[in-house]
């Protein structure tokens, strides 16, 4: 399923994994790299943090030839 936008939806399962991801990074950091890898495919977002919340503020993302991959979120890189 996709969205307005026609990107992929994101579910429960990889908002509660973005959550998690974040909770990690220390509360001086204010832009991240964050990579969200599913069966479908991998998307790469920076984030920056406003006030006390994260908002993407730019991504990219592409498609997988086969379906061999599990999904996967992780925050790569602080600033």
């Amino acid at each position: 399923m996709t969205d307005a936008l026609g990107r992929p939806e994101v579910g429960k399962t990889i908002k509660e994994s973005i959550a998690t991801a974040f909770a990690v990074v220390p509360d001086d950091k204010r832009g991240a790299l964050l990579i969200i890898a599913t069966e479908d495919g991998a998307r790469a977002h920076l984030a920056a943090k406003i006030g006390e919340h994260w908002k993407v503020a730019a991504g990219a993302g592409w498609t997988w030839e086969t379906h061999d991959v599990g999904a996967f979120v992780s925050v790569q890189g602080v600033w």
